[in-house]
C-alpha cells in the first residue's frame, strides 16, 4: 500500500499550457479498451442501457447470456482488491514523477499531495489508495512531471507543477520585434491595423506555440522540467473490485523535442506543441492455475503497428504465442492464458524471453527474461500467479542516442496485493 506525504492543495486551471500546449480533453481522450474495463452487469442480465464512453459504467463486455444472443463476459471473475498499477511508458523521458488532482464539475483541477517517487522507464508502481482522494467518489486526474527531477525533490505537487511550467517558460525565445508599419498603413486613420498602428483585433503579434517551439528547437534548448496533465479517471474506475492497469504512453513534447521521423517516436499526430502522451487503461485478469504462469499482453507503443507477443528461446525451440494481433490500446487474451508452465516458458534459461512480432513475422522487439524482470522490478515469474507483458516505446530499429527511449517490455503482476 502506497501512502503519500503531507497533502497540499491548490487549484490549477486545466486549460492553458506553455508553448501552446493545452491539457488533453478530460476523460474521453484516454486510449482505453472499454470492453475490457467497464463495470459489468451480472452475468445473464440484459447488459447496460446503451453503454457509455466513460470508464466504470455501461454494458461493454457482457450483453446477456448466450441463449439470448449475447456474449459471455470474458472478465467474469471473482472480485478482489481495488488496485491501480501505473507503468511508465513515456517515450521522451528517462524517468517521471506522478502527481494527482481532483477535478470538480467544471473541470478545475485541485492538485493534492506530493509527487510519487521517481519512476524509471518501463518501471511501475502499485497504488491501493491516494491520500485525500477517493477511488470511489473522486474524478482523478494524473499529472506527469519529467526532466531534472531533483528540482522538485521537497515540493508538493502544486509547487512542483508551477516549477515545471516556469522551466518551460524560460526557454521560450523573446518574441521577435514587430516591423515598423509602412507609411499609410498605420497610425490614426490608417487603413490597416488598429488605432495608433496597434495590431488589429485577433492579431496580438505574439508568436504561436508552434513558432516558439520551432525556434527553441532550432537553438537546441530543452526545458529543465516538463509537466503535463492527462485525461482523468472518472469516479469509480478503480473501485470495482478489480486490478486496473494504466500505462503512460506517447510523448510529452516541448521545445527541442523534434526532428525528422518524429512520428516513428511519438506517433503520427505528434508535434512539439501537440504532445501525444496518453494513458492506456485496461482491466487485468486474475485467472490462474497453480502449476502454470498465466499471461496477458498489452500494446502501449503508439508508433508500432499490430503485434503478437510470444515467448521464444531460439535454437529451434517452439515459440509460445500468448497474445495475437494486438493493436495499440488493446489487452489480450481475456481471461489470461494459463497454458504454460515455468519450464515451458524457459524461466530458468537466459536464452528465453519475450518477443513482439509484426507483419511478415518481423521481430519488432525482443528481450531475455532477466532484463525484462530487472527493468520491471520483479524477482521472478512464479507458478500460480498471473502477469501482463506491456509493449512500450518507439518504432523498432530507430537510431538510438536521441531524446527518446528504446523499445521495451514492462511486466506487472496482475494481482499484486495477493500474498
Amino acid at each position: 500500500m502506497l501512502r503519500l506525504g503531507e497533502v497540499a492543495r491548490r487549484r490549477v486551471g486545466s486549460a492553458a499550457f506553455l508553448l501552446g500546449l493545452s491539457t488533453l480533453p478530460v476523460v474521453a481522450a484516454c486510449t482505453t479498451n472499454h470492453d475490457a474495463l467497464a463495470r459489468q452487469p451480472p452475468a445473464g442480465g440484459s447488459g447496460g442501457t446503451g453503454g457509455s464512453a466513460g470508464f466504470g459504467t455501461g454494458g461493454f463486455g457482457n450483453t446477456g447470456n448466450e441463449a439470448q444472443g449475447g456474449r459471455v463476459n470474458p472478465d467474469d471473475e471473482p472480485l478482489g482488491d481495488d488496485v491501480l498499477t501505473v507503468v511508465n511508458g513515456v517515450v521522451d523521458a528517462a524517468a517521471v514523477r506522478l502527481c494527482f488532482a481532483r477535478l470538480d464539475e467544471e473541470g478545475n483541477a485541485e492538485l493534492v499531495g506530493s509527487p510519487l517517487s521517481e519512476l524509471a522507464y518501463a518501471g511501475h508502481v502499485v497504488l491501493t489508495e491516494l491520500p485525500e482522494l477517493s477511488f470511489d467518489e473522486d474524478v482523478i486526474q494524473p499529472w506527469v512531471i519529467a526532466g531534472d527531477l531533483a528540482r522538485i525533490e521537497d515540493l508538493d505537487c502544486a509547487d512542483a507543477v508551477d516549477v515545471a511550467r516556469e522551466a518551460e517558460r524560460i526557454v521560450e525565445p523573446e518574441p521577435e520585434p514587430e516591423p515598423e508599419p509602412e507609411p499609410g498603413t498605420g497610425g490614426a486613420g490608417g487603413a490597416e491595423g488598429g488605432v495608433g498602428g496597434a495590431p488589429a483585433a485577433g492579431d496580438a503579434g505574439e508568436a504561436s506555440g508552434a513558432d516558439v517551439a520551432a525556434r527553441a528547437a532550432a537553438k537546441g534548448e530543452k526545458p529543465a522540467l516538463r509537466a503535463r496533465a492527462l485525461p482523468a479517471l472518472p469516479a469509480g474506475t478503480v473501485a470495482i473490485g478489480r486490478s486496473i492497469l494504466m500505462v503512460l504512453s506517447g510523448c510529452l513534447g516541448g521545445a527541442a523535442y523534434d526532428g525528422s521521423g518524429v512520428s516513428s517516436v511519438c506517433g503520427d499526430d505528434y508535434a512539439p506543441d501537440a504532445p501525444t502522451v496518453q494513458p492506456v487503461v485496461v482491466k487485468l485478469s486474475r485467472e490462474l492455475r497453480f502449476d502454470k504462469v498465466a499471461l496477458q499482453g498489452v500494446h502501449a507503443a503508439l508508433a508500432i503497428g499490430s503485434a503478437d507477443l510470444r515467448v521464444e528461446g531460439g535454437n529451434g525451440s517452439t515459440a509460445l504465442v500468448f497474445a495475437s494481433s494486438l493493436r495499440f490500446g488493446e489487452i489480450a487474451p481475456r481471461p489470461a492464458d494459463t497454458r504454460f508452465s515455468p519450464a515451458e516458458l524457459g524461466l530458468a534459461d537466459a536464452r528465453f524471453g519475450l518477443q513482439a512480432i509484426g507483419a511478415g513475422a518481423a521481430v519488432l522487439h525482443e528481450a531475455p527474461w532477466p532484463s525484462v524482470l530487472e527493468a520491471s522490478g520483479l524477482p521472478e515469474l512464479a507458478a500460480g500467479r498471473t502477469y501482463t507483458a506491456v509493449l512500450l516505446g518507439p518504432a523498432p530499429r530507430l537510431f538510438q542516442g536521441g531524446w527518446w527511449n528504446a523499445p521495451a517490455f514492462a511486466l506487472v503482476d496482475n494481482d499484486p496485493t495477493r500474498q
